[in-house]
């Protein structure tokens, strides 16, 4: 089976074993958002998924970087 990556528009993101959000393509580029659960008990500042994207509830998008 071959992945089309153009055609997937949403996926699951994990940081270790824990669920830590989606990441979903747009029309525009791409969001990621942190998963309810994840926000509720992630409170160190290493919790993020990158440096740049600390745990917050809002979602983090991207405008023209759509793979």
């Amino acid at each position: 089976m071959t992945l089309q990556a153009r055609k997937v528009v949403r996926v699951d993101v994990y940081k270790g074993l824990s669920h830590v959000g989606e990441l979903v393509r747009t029309a525009h580029g791409a969001t990621f958002i942190y998963a309810p659960q994840y926000l509720s008990h992630a409170h160190s500042p290493t919790a993020g998924i990158a440096f740049s994207m600390p745990v917050r509830p809002e979602p983090y998008e991207v405008v023209g970087a759509n793979l």
